[in-house]
């Protein structure tokens, strides 16, 4: 009883987390955009189906025009037409793969719940108006797969009360009598509600394990930060993002006869040194990405406003470890930088960049930065 009632108690703090609903969606759109993108096949496929089915779907909404079900008037066949209009185009825009932003991603949801609702309201059968309901199960089933279930609860919730409102507009309005209408009733209901929350939970599962499975395999189990292999993943999407100004740095931080301290305050005072490093470097404000490449180095990726900055980042990445120690531990840094405006270097090439200045901080007696700009050879 007491583990149901924490859990219980852990699902209401997660429905009611404010940061999570302003920022929704994001944890798992990352997740699935990185995911199919590493397979560019998939990423083409998946476009183009959504595409397709948006194509699909304003094809049918034709056919809806001349028949007996469907709308009559001038009002609702304007309606149905601009709801058609809109589905081929955004039809055409997933085919051409223009994959979406997070942002657009949820704009795509709100569109298929807003167009489904516009249409149906065109409608004069009610019956029909329950066949055409189901389509915002298509945004319902988009946000389990890309978005998550805050958006697919949300989702649910529009789904339950756009069709209360079609019983309303039947029963009360029409004057339909409630129980022949019950079969038509039952079908959106499964459609828009049951299904788009089954498929949620399966994908929410095999996304919780995938991604055990990804932080076992690229994190630094000392430390929590990234391995080689989760610095290699990451880097290059981070410096290959040219479209925000100032500069792109990468930094290599090696720690100044480790192996003296290692021996001189044994092994767990060690793991303790880097420890304290790590999270030293997670706890900067400019620092995107740290990583532990092995032994006593690190290396972290920033995006700072311009050149002026480099020194106090190079200066505040340097900062001695555990200092109110008689021997403080000392710390080499060496900086590549390039303007994330000009030339496109890789992760790979900055990172060497930034290793020669460090031995070259190393060399000169170590306790201190180099600073380089990263040129095209």
């Amino acid at each position: 009883m007491g583990e149901f009632a924490g859990s219980a108690r852990t699902a209401v703090a997660a429905v009611l987390d404010s940061a999570a609903w302003r920022d929704v969606g994001t944890r798992e759109y990352r997740f699935f955009t990185e995911s199919i993108r590493r397979q560019p096949r998939m990423e083409r496929m998946f476009c183009r189906a959504v595409g397709t089915c948006c194509v699909v779907i304003g094809l049918l909404n034709v056919g809806i025009q001349g028949n007996p079900l469907g709308p009559h008037g001038a009002v609702q066949r304007l309606i149905n037409l601009m709801v058609t209009l809109s589905c081929l185009v955004a039809g055409l825009w997933w085919v051409r793969r223009s994959w979406p932003s997070r942002g657009g991603a949820l704009a795509f949801v709100v569109w298929v719940d807003l167009a489904s609702v516009t249409n149906v309201w065109a409608i004069d059968s009610p019956e029909a108006r329950f066949g055409i309901a189901c389509i915002i199960s298509f945004g319902g089933l988009y946000a389990s797969v890309a978005l998550g279930w805050r958006v697919v609860a949300a989702h649910c919730m529009f789904g339950v009360v756009y069709i209360a409102g079609l019983v309303w507009l039947a029963v009360a309005v029409e004057g339909r009598v409630l129980w022949p209408l019950m079969p038509f009733v039952t079908v959106p209901l499964t459609v828009v509600v049951a299904v788009p929350g089954i498929v949620q939970f399966i994908v929410e599962m095999a996304r919780r394990e995938a991604q055990v499975v990804t932080a076992e395999s690229t994190l630094d189990p000392l430390t929590g930060v990234l391995n080689r292999r989760g610095w290699r993943m990451r880097a290059q999407r981070f410096v290959g993002d040219h479209r925000a100004p100032g500069v792109v740095v990468v930094a290599v931080l090696d720690i100044d006869d480790f192996k003296q301290v290692n021996d001189g305050g044994g092994h767990a005072f060690g793991d303790a040194v880097l420890r304290a490093m790590a999270q030293r470097l997670v706890a900067n404000r400019d620092v995107a990405s740290v990583a532990r490449l092995g032994g006593d180095e690190f290396v972290v990726a920033a995006r700072l406003p311009g050149e002026a900055q480099l020194p106090a980042f190079a200066a505040c990445l340097g900062e001695r470890l555990f200092a109110d120690r008689p021997t403080p531990v000392t710390v080499s840094v060496g900086v590549a930088y390039v303007a994330a405006a000009g030339a496109a270097p890789t992760a790979s090439d900055l990172e060497v960049a930034a290793d020669r200045a460090m031995y070259t901080a190393k060399r000169a007696g170590g306790d201190g930065y180099v600073v380089v700009e990263h040129r095209a050879a």
